[in-house]
């Protein structure tokens, strides 16, 4: 009895592997990081091995994030073969900045649940300034040092970037930055030689039309 217990389990896993790799189910991001208003965007695609057609229904029961009206909602595929669309999610206007996981679920019979990451932007800390470099001197040629690293995985272009402090005139740069990225951005500057030694503040200025 012991015998046929153990070689019914090893037929069940057997199976079950074979049943997990009969479809593959790709999600990859278009759009998975929106400011409040902005649609997220996914491309699923699912690759068919049954050997046989089939319809998979797409879905999702998340509360915060709604799916929208244009989304794919299923995808016919055909044996052995591979279908894509857009599944398109509209945050809840109540939902705060910040990461989030959307449940997404793919059922042909069975069900599988996938939790995608999605960011919902504070505009607040889309960048991180920071100074860097060494100490000016009003008796030499100066710079200013400033790091600017972008908190998110989108793209953002015609930053209007401004300086200004009591000790110079105002400095100003329209800038792109590229998803997560940080860079340092150098200005030169022409201080009074009566300027006081001490610290003295800067004011940042980042505006963006996104």
């Amino acid at each position: 009895m012991k015998k046929s217990a153990v070689l019914l389990f090893m037929i069940m896993v057997l199976s079950s592997i074979i049943t997990a790799a009969s479809v593959d189910i790709d999600i990859i991001p278009v759009k998975d990081a929106v400011f409040a208003g902005e649609k997220a965007i996914f491309t699923v695609k699912i690759t068919n091995n049954q050997g046989s057609d089939d319809d998979f229904r797409i879905s999702s029961s998340d509360l915060n994030w709604i799916v929208d009206e244009a989304s794919v909602r299923s995808l016919f595929v055909k044996a052995d073969k591979t279908a894509s669309g857009n599944v398109i999610f509209n945050p809840l206007s109540d939902v705060k900045p910040g990461s989030y996981g959307i449940s997404l679920i793919v059922e042909d019979g069975t069900m599988v649940e996938r939790i995608i990451p999605v960011a919902l932007i504070d505009p607040n800390n889309l960048i991180t300034p920071k100074f860097v470099g060494p100490e000016i001197d009003p008796r030499k040629e100066s710079f200013i040092r400033l790091q600017l690293k972008n908190n998110y995985n989108i793209k953002l272009e015609n930053v209007n970037l401004k300086l200004n402090s009591a000790i110079f005139n105002g400095l100003t740069r329209v800038i792109n930055l590229d998803p997560l990225e940080a860079r340092v951005e150098e200005f030169k500057v022409n201080l009074d030689l009566n300027t006081k030694e001490g610290k003295h503040p800067i004011k940042i200025s980042l505006t963006t039309d996104r």
